[in-house]
């Protein structure tokens, strides 16, 4: 530590193991309830620690800022999640659609497949996944024809393809028995 920063109580490591040590059911009862796999649970603990150091001059409260910052960092974690199993979807749809050197059989047969679980969602996810997929529309092209703003289409088109992820996981668990 250099000799002309004076370190206070609030600023020392010390409060901070206090906190954890105090907090540490809490927080595991907080991740529990939140079904974190434990490798990723201690990267969202860090992260929190990390926001608490950061913003600690501001905060009045420091046991209840830090659970109700894990259940927040808990949220987005899934979130992000959600989303990524989002982005896969979307891509593999799109390759399905596109992919030529598949063997023309088993692109008809996955095609058909996307078309029945599709056929299956309400009005307005069908007629923006056609518009996006079949017609192989980008986002902008699609709010032109369906009306709807260019920034929400990612939303809405993430929402669809959750319900057809969610149609498509229900199909393949009947499957399997």
């Amino acid at each position: 530590m250099s000799a002309d920063r004076v370190q206070t109580p609030n600023d020392s490591g010390d409060e901070v193991q206090e906190l954890m040590v105090r907090e540490k059911s809490a927080f595991g009862a907080i991740l529990s309830s939140s079904r974190i796999p434990p490798h990723d649970a201690e990267d969202l603990v860090q992260n929190v620690l990390y926001q608490f150091v950061r913003k600690r001059r501001k905060i009045e409260n420091p046991s209840t800022w830090l659970k109700g910052a894990l259940r927040n960092e808990c949220r987005m974690y899934w979130r992000t999640k959600r989303r990524s199993l989002t982005v896969a979807v979307d891509t593999a749809m799109l390759d399905v659609a596109r992919d030529e050197s598949m063997p023309a059989q088993e692109r008809a047969v996955a095609r058909r497949n996307l078309e029945t679980w599709i056929s299956q969602l309400d009005y307005r996810c069908r007629e923006l996944l056609r518009l996006r997929y079949k017609l192989g529309l980008q986002p902008r092209e699609v709010a032109v024809e369906t009306g709807y703003k260019p920034s929400s289409v990612d939303k809405v088109t993430r929402r669809c393809l959750d319900a057809l992820s969610r149609k498509a996981k229900s199909v393949l668990r009947s499957i399997r028995g």
